[in-house]
């Protein structure tokens, strides 16, 4: 498990020093706006989505903001110093010690009609509320779709 969890981390993270490589930050790439702020499900978490929100909000270009938002889950604003977006995190958990991690960016709905509802094949999920016929991409997958592939 632990292997698999250190694969996961550094494949988020190469995908982040992809977007901070060029163009300081992943903010304005519309991949990023969409697995980061994705709903999960009731039943179920997209464990590659949690770890890059919590990958993202590690980014020196985040910063925590002033601004308070007073809304279910919501954790934190963290402002971008290389383009000034403004990020809410949100963090729920939805089964004990199990949490949906989500930072969307302000003005910015639930973004999942951006690519159809396209999540990971690393899910966790209570049984019986698995997702099912949503499209899922495996790990390499995943950071080949974030990089500009066409796994959609």
């Amino acid at each position: 498990m632990r292997e698999q969890l250190k694969l996961v981390e550094g494949e988020v993270q190469r995908v982040l020093d992809h977007f901070l490589k060029h163009q300081g930050c992943p903010c304005n790439y519309e991949r990023f706006i969409y697995w980061a702020g994705k709903e999960q499900g009731p039943g179920w978490q997209d464990n590659i989505q949690n770890q890059l929100v919590r990958s993202a909000l590690k980014l020196d270009c985040l910063e925590i903001s002033e601004e308070d938002f007073n809304d279910w889950g919501y954790q934190d604003s963290y402002i971008c110093g290389n383009c000034g977006s403004l990020w809410r995190h949100y963090s729920v958990e939805w089964r004990m010690l199990a949490f949906h991690e989500r930072l969307l960016r302000k003005g910015e709905t639930a973004p999942v009609n951006l690519y159809k509802g396209i999540i990971t094949s690393d899910i966790a999920a209570t049984v019986g509320h698995e997702p099912v016929n949503r499209p899922a991409l495996d790990l390499y997958e995943w950071a080949d779709f974030r990089m500009g592939g066409n796994h959609c």
